[in-house]
């Protein structure tokens, strides 16, 4: 089995005979949690004695592999990354950041020059939506300066914020498009990561994807749809080089490159199991560490040290997750009331 699909809980119900409902759940307690309090997964599947995944068939490297089952037992095993070079240890989050641009840029120009096989081989996650925003923009710059961009627009956003897009792009649909239904072309779907491949003079933005076809030369076929400025001022575009672990759950890649600040437990194992090649994970220490303990060591004095304060920063962060549990187990027995204080009756003088 592979520590995949829906990270989240899903569900499949069907009527049977005379009536009765089955109920089929799959997911994993181990990844991402319950949107909102509680949650019910692991608590039911303890009671229904459900299936288990035991071994892990989507890494290819040994090394993953055997950190990932010694982190499934609830040892968040981060010395058997470092030691396969999967983590890196920086000093600041911007350096974390920086160094993560790097390798990105790196190996699309060793492996997946081109945009579509961008999107198709490689990912680039973070558990929080400002540092995907900072990834996002230093991606696309690096790409801007490369000559790699062609015409551009900006588009003011909500809340003040401002997109600008190229073609070119990598972008990501942030909404449900259904066209097919009203013979206007094929679905945008929430998810689907695109390259921009047209802008006109009223600002619409035609994106171009690839959907697996067997029948189709090289397995897949490239459909195309125009998106007004209105949607993508709404918020229904965005750059897609980077994206939120919780985005990704489902995705499978060849090399995920990951900023682990800000990602509990949780979060951080989907986002080190999104690629079959490689899984590498960046660890600012600066934003790890108390503010007592760099007092205390200041900055390390060797990537030794680095790597050591990060890994022991980090763990104790994971440590502190804790699992969902069922809404019903938080609750408690209201007090009993105080008794009231007895009342002596007053005779009429």
């Amino acid at each position: 089995m592979r520590p995949d699909a829906s990270v989240r809980p899903r569900c499949n119900i069907r009527v049977c005979d005379q009536g009765i409902f089955r109920s089929n759940f799959d997911g994993d307690h181990l990844q991402l949690q319950a949107i909102g309090p509680g949650g019910w997964f692991k608590e039911t599947h303890r009671l229904v004695h459900g299936l288990t995944l035991t071994e892990n068939r989507r890494q290819e490297d040994a090394a993953e592999r055997a950190a990932l089952d010694v982190w499934r037992t609830g040892d968040h095993e981060l010395r058997m990354l470092a030691e396969g070079g999967r983590l890196h240890p920086a000093e600041s989050a911007d350096e974390a950041r920086s160094q993560i641009l790097m390798a990105w840029d790196e190996l699309r120009l060793q492996e997946w020059a081109g945009p579509y096989d961008l999107i198709a081989n490689m990912v680039v996650l973070a558990a929080r939506n400002s540092d995907v925003d900072a990834l996002n923009l230093g991606a696309q710059a690096i790409r801007r300066q490369a000559g790699e961009l062609g015409a551009e627009h900006t588009y003011a956003l909500p809340g003040g914020d401002i997109l600008t897009l190229a073609v070119g792009d990598v972008v990501r649909v942030r909404e449900n498009d259904y066209r097919s239904r009203r013979g206007e072309g094929p679905d945008m779907l929430n998810g689907y990561r695109a390259v921009v491949t047209g802008l006109d003079d009223r600002h619409r933005i035609e994106i171009t994807w690839r959907v697996t076809d067997t029948k189709a030369p090289g397995g897949y076929r490239e459909e195309s749809a125009w998106m007004p400025a209105q949607k993508v001022t709404g918020g229904s575009l965005s750059l897609g080089y980077a994206m939120t672990i919780a985005s990704s759950q489902g995705l499978t890649c060849n090399t995920s490159l990951m900023y682990g600040h800000g990602a509990n437990a949780f979060a951080t194992y989907p986002g080190i199991t999104r690629a079959r090649r490689q899984n590498h994970l960046w660890l600012p220490l600066a934003a790890l560490e108390d503010e007592r303990t760099r007092a205390r060591l200041g900055e390390a004095r060797s990537e030794k040290e680095r790597l050591e304060r990060a890994i022991a920063a980090f763990a104790r962060f994971l440590g502190q997750s804790r699992p969902d549990g069922l809404v019903s187990d938080l609750l408690r027995e209201p007090p009993t009331p105080a008794p009231l204080p007895r009342q002596r009756e007053l005779s009429a003088e």
